[in-house]
């Protein structure tokens, strides 16, 4: 211990520098904060923020958080991560039932904002099972579950089946009826 208040007298004589304990803590400042950001754990104007300290962040109506829910400050007098932001809630689009189709869809990756809809199809012999349209709610919620595709026949697929059958049956009823004269 002897060393280090030596160090201390040292450079309080010959440096003329002012040392105490508190400048020794290491503190953590404020990051830039996000307009809709919202923070629990916050200091009065003026008081320093210590190590061990935590700061818990939220944000307003229609947005959601993008970033760590909670920081600490650290004895190297860093935040233990960056400040979060906040962006405007927008709906995934997660995977589709394979015959499922999005009507009017622009991009694969495009963000679906609150308020935008959805309206789906399926395809050729096919039908929707669920809502036909659904829509991306401000909390970013999707008004209803996706729908999906059932693969019963409607009627015109059961025409096109049973043409297709009949017309399979008379060919191979007219290629035994020729390989029955024939031989």
């Amino acid at each position: 211990m002897k060393p280090l208040w030596l160090i201390f007298l040292f450079l309080q004589v010959f440096v003329n520098l002012e040392v105490s304990w508190t400048q020794i803590v290491s503190t953590c400042e404020m990051g830039v904060l996000h307009p809709h950001l919202f923070i629990a754990g916050m200091l009065s104007a003026g008081e320093v923020i210590k190590v061990g300290h935590k700061l818990r962040f939220l944000c307003g109506a229609e947005h959601k958080l993008d970033g760590s829910e909670e920081i600490e400050c650290l004895p190297t007098g860093q935040w233990s991560a960056t400040f979060p932001t906040c962006s405007v809630n927008t709906c995934e689009i997660g995977v589709l039932h394979p015959h499922l189709f999005i009507a009017g869809m622009q991009s694969a990756g495009e963000a679906i904002k609150a308020g935008q809809k959805l309206r789906f199809l399926c395809g050729a012999n096919y039908e929707l099972d669920g809502s036909e349209e659904i829509e991306c709610l401000q909390t970013g919620q999707w008004s209803a579950t996706f729908p999906t595709c059932s693969g019963t026949f409607t009627k015109s697929a059961v025409k096109k089946y049973f043409s297709f059958y009949r017309l399979s049956l008379f060919c191979h009823t007219s290629d035994l009826q020729t390989n029955f004269y024939t031989t």
